[in-house]
């Protein structure tokens, strides 16, 4: 183990993502994932010391545990507390070796700093005094837009109680913002910490004095890059971690006589991950993904690899080391371990021991795998030790289905080598019983959504519903609204919700209302939130079922004046057929405010069918520059097919603003039936004005005889619309089938979407399903190349129906760190039967 491997220096670019997300208030910590082939763990014995609860307790543990002379931890939680926002606690042992936890304190979203994002790794650190300190990386004075700049903090002893003070609220301009790592005494009562504002990284300090705490900002790093991680040596020389477009390095700030630091880097692109961390000779061993690395102080930090993981034995060490009194080395892995667990098959995370050997060389052992469940999941932060000898440390996730709220666990050395194992309890988060919409999110990062169904029976028409992020992957639920049976309130939602610049909430019902007897017709609602946190619903609109159509199947799109546009399937009468009776093809309406406060529906088009026009659009509109409409039906048209003794295979149209409130619809592409595409999906566009959508059919296979549906491109060339098919599914194995709902580009150009079915993992209602049974559904990614040519590849296979979610039935969103957000329409439970819940899922590129 002696030279790095060559993937392992090689560059990898990061992408700031552009869009919806850019104004959250920091970015999200992008995470490495790598497969694991682990064998089985020996059976240990389990101890449960403490069980996170949201509420009061925290949620998700994060930062190294400390502890203090007498035997108590502390540390930090990314949510959970009092108020939703993260905690601070202590755990101490009772007389009879149990555990209790102490909130010491509950962060919310005042000007304290509001931890409920993204707390730091850092976690807390004492002072020679007890006292402790830490960082918040959003929260306090709001110079930096709503979520603020970030704090400094100091937790004080007394009396039996801690109480809470901010030594210093960060402001965004020299001093930096947003502090991404905790922070170090030096010798002198000097705090030390970084900044990270997406522009440049600070390393700061903070000096006390009688008067309080003044900040200075000691070095700022290149434009671009990310510091953190420090630690200090006993010459008071600064260490730390460098991250920026290419693998992490590791840095050295030496102070001069002059009191300037200067920045000497030990490795450019060795991908430290890590907490830098000394032997008694001064040489430093840090974590770095895939491999853990010496770099010998004597010797110009010539940088030796003591471990290499493989997945089986470990995957992406991130947290720090800890030697133990003999000068071996401990620490954990966020994924690896336990074969086919945690991330469909990443494994858990690992705890390892490496024991220095006589010919300069380091054994590597794993002395626990992580299972996941009401194991424990992702161990990011390394260990500490007891005077006895124990391990401590905490794991990111893990606890019951549906939460995921962390443990903090114990590893007891047992007989011939063994490890005995910490273990909590795990709690859900109760539903609607789905399936769910398509997400929006607000500037803020929160996902919105609607449920079809809800449980409870007087409320069992649907639900509105805001998920709040409050760590990688824990977010609260808030149920914003609950839509009442047969009371003149929509019912069955099912739409995308969108946003208006107010914050205001708009969407569709497929039923209730007051203009239709029995079910009604459908409605237009607004959710309003207010000061107190209650969202007011007030129902804008309910279709009559005459010329204004009923059934709006589709979302809603606002134009820069307010007002909002939308499809029903049907209509009145006309010459359509659901199967049953004549029905109208559809219409597309607006819906405009009125200086009293009321809304007016005017229909802009009524559909007519095939062979001149579509029928029956389901899909939402998109409007381009220049105030036009364009969306799809799923029917009509002059194409060959042949639904429901109707003709047509759908179109996609546009529809233009004229004088006097006119707009004439275009009919821009007639879908051709087999062997080409049918009963398209929603459209998106591009910067040329080029539009893009998934349908059903293409090439014929022996899984799909009438195809498994393709992504194809509308460009307007020479007066008319040419449709170029960039990807025929299923041609493959493990490729998605059957596209569902609009796609969606990242910043490089990619497109994005889901299918329903296919993929590598088979889903059935058991996991001895034969082979052959459909997959669960994919998340897919096609990205152009020279020519033209674009290239699918199958960025997510869902494993349903146990753990992960299954059949995702609508498009994806990004947030500012390039995480992708969507919904499944089942899935997500662990009673070994698909669930008609769903899942919201997230996916880490």
């Amino acid at each position: 183990m002696g030279s790095l491997p060559a993937t392992f220096l090689n560059e990898v670019p990061i992408v700031e993502p552009k869009g919806l997300f850019r104004a959250l208030c920091s970015a999200l910590t992008l995470t490495a994932l790598a497969l694991a082939l682990a064998p089985k763990a020996a059976a240990v014995a389990e101890n449960v010391i403490h069980n996170f609860l949201i509420y009061p307790d925290g949620a998700s543990p994060t930062g190294n545990l400390i502890a203090d002379a007498f035997g108590n931890f502390y540390g930090t939680t990314e949510s959970g507390g009092e108020h939703g926002f993260g905690a601070l606690f202590q755990l101490t042992r009772t007389p009879d070796g149990k555990w209790i936890e102490i909130l010491l304190h509950s962060f919310d979203d005042s000007s304290e700093g509001a931890v409920w994002a993204w707390l730091p790794n850092g976690g807390l650190t004492f002072d020679t005094a007890g006292n402790l300190y830490g960082t918040t990386q959003v929260g306090g004075d709001q110079a930096c837009g709503p979520c603020g700049c970030g704090t400094v903090f100091k937790l004080t002893p007394a009396h039996g109680r801690w109480y809470f003070s901010i030594i210093y609220r960060f402001q965004g301009k020299n001093d930096g913002s947003f502090p991404n790592s905790g922070v170090v005494f030096d010798a002198a009562g000097n705090l030390y910490g970084t900044t990270n504002d997406l522009v440049n990284s600070t390393a700061f300090q903070l000096v006390p004095s009688s008067q309080g705490w003044t900040a200075k900002t000691i070095y700022s790093f290149a434009t671009g890059v990310t510091a953190g991680n420090l630690a200090i040596d006993s010459a008071g020389n600064i260490f730390g971690t460098l991250s920026k477009k290419k693998p992490a390095g590791i840095f050295e700030l030496i102070r001069g006589q002059d009191g300037t630091w200067t920045e000497n880097s030990l490795c450019g692109g060795c991908s430290a991950t890590g907490v830098p961390v000394f032997d008694q000779a001064g040489n430093l061993y840090i974590n770095a993904n895939q491999v853990v690395l010496e770099l010998l102080r004597n010797q110009d930090w010539k940088m030796t690899v003591l471990a290499e993981f493989n997945g089986s034995d470990g995957s992406y060490a991130t947290g720090a080391l800890t030697f133990d009194e003999s000068g071996n080395l401990y620490g954990t892995t966020e994924l690896g371990g336990e074969i086919g667990s945690c991330l469909d098959g990443f494994g858990c995370g690992t705890a390892f021991r490496l024991t220095p050997e006589k010919d300069g060389k380091w054994h590597y052992r794993v002395i626990y795998r992580f299972k996941g469940n009401r194991d424990g999941d992702s161990p990011l932060t390394g260990v500490i030790f007891d005077r006895h000898g124990n391990i401590y440390g905490t794991t990111f996730a893990g606890g019951n289905p549906g939460c995921d709220c962390g443990t903090v666990f114990q590893l007891t050395p047992a007989s011939y080598g063994h490890w005995k194992h910490v273990v909590i309890n795990r709690f859900g988060l109760g539903d609607g019983s789905g399936p769910p919409s398509g997400l929006v999110a607000d500037a803020s990062g929160n996902l919105y959504g609607v449920m079809a169904q809800q449980g409870d029976a007087g409320d069992g028409c649907g639900m509105v519903y805001q998920l709040t992020p409050s760590s990688s992957q824990i977010w609260k639920e808030h149920i914003l609204h609950r839509f009442r049976c047969d009371t003149g309130d929509g019912m069955g939602p099912t739409a995308s919700l969108i946003l208006d610049s107010a914050g205001n909430l708009y969407g569709t019902t497929l039923s209730g209302g007051t203009a239709c007897p029995g079910s009604g017709c459908g409605t237009i609602f607004q959710l309003s939130p207010s000061a107190n946190g209650v969202w007011r619903e007030r129902v804008l609109y309910s279709f009559t079922g005459n010329a204004d159509g009923y059934y709006p199947a589709g979302g809603l799109v606002l134009d820069p004046a307010g007002n909002l546009y939308g499809i029903t399937k049907y209509a009145n009468r006309g010459p359509c057929h659901d199967g049953l009776r004549s029905v109208g093809c559809g219409v597309v309406y607006e819906l405009s405010p009125t200086s009293h406060g009321s809304w007016t529906e005017t229909t802009l088009h009524t559909f007519t069918g095939a062979p001149h026009d579509g029928a029956f659009p389901t899909a939402s509109l998109i409007f381009d520059q220049a105030g036009n409409l364009y969306g799809t039906t799923t029917e009509g048209g002059n194409g060959a097919c042949a639904n429901s003794g109707n003709s047509g295979c759908g179109t996609a149209f546009e529809l233009s603003p004229g004088t006097g409130g006119a707009w004439t619809e275009t009919v821009l592409y007639n879908f051709t039936g087999l062997p080409g595409s049918y009963s398209p999906q929603g459209l998106t566009s591009d910067s040329e004005g080029n539009l893009y959508g998934a349908a059903s059919g293409g090439n014929p296979s022996s899984d799909c005889p009438y195809g498994c549906g393709t992504v194809y491109q509308l460009s307007h060339s020479s007066g008319r619309w040419v449709a170029t098919v960039l990807h025929n599914f299923g041609g493959f194995k493990g490729d998605g089938t059957f596209p569902q709902g609009t796609l969606t580009f990242d910043p490089m150009g990619s497109l994005y979407g889901t299918t329903t079915e296919g993929g590598t993992v088979l889903c059935g209602f058991h996991p001895t399903a034969e082979e052959g049974t459909p997959g669960c559904g994919t998340v897919f990614q096609l990205s152009p190349s020279s020519g033209g040519a674009w290239t699918e590849h199958v960025f997510y296979s869902f494993s349903g129906p146990f753990k992960d979610g299954a059949l995702p039935a609508t498009g994806v969103i990004f947030d500012a760190a390039g995480k992708i957000f969507g919904t499944t329409t089942t899935g997500g439970v662990d009673q070994g039967e698909y669930s008609e819940g769903g899942t919201v899922f997230e996916i880490n590129p």
